[in-house]
């Protein structure tokens, strides 16, 4: 999902808010968006402008050597299940089917119904997966 939210931008703002409500924007560059594969969560790797360490004083800096213990609201693992419950892209399918006439051209007539489209697929899933 976020490779496709973002595999067209060169450049993202990023923004960052602590505790104390103080907030801090950087414009970074779009270097590499990893694919979407196997149920992972891609990562976007990102280059910016030298950032001025003491701004950052009153947030803790971690890299990957740091232990999870240190973080125990955060969880170890967050599937891309979890990630689409909160936001589900929407990409543009060519859909192939063999329908009897009156649906076909019913269909034809309601092509730009995306929404009435996509609570029939859910119901089916819903209903294939019973």
């Amino acid at each position: 999902m976020v490779a496709l939210k973002y595999e067209n931008e060169k450049e993202i703002e990023v923004f960052i808010e602590s505790t104390d409500f103080k907030d801090l924007s950087f414009l970074m560059t779009i270097d590499h968006i990893t694919e979407v594969g196997n149920a992972e969560l891609p990562e976007i790797f990102l280059s910016g402008p030298s950032i001025n360490p003491d701004e950052f004083k009153d947030f803790k800096i971690v890299n990957w050597d740091t232990p999870i213990d240190e973080f125990p609201r955060l969880k170890k693992e967050v599937t891309i299940e979890e990630v689409r419950a909160v936001e589900m892209p929407s990409r543009e399918v060519e859909i192939t089917a063999e329908l009897p006439i009156d649906l076909a051209e019913w269909l034809e007539w309601n092509k730009h119904d995306d929404d009435l489209l996509k609570e029939f697929l859910y119901m089916y899933k819903t209903k294939a997966s019973k």
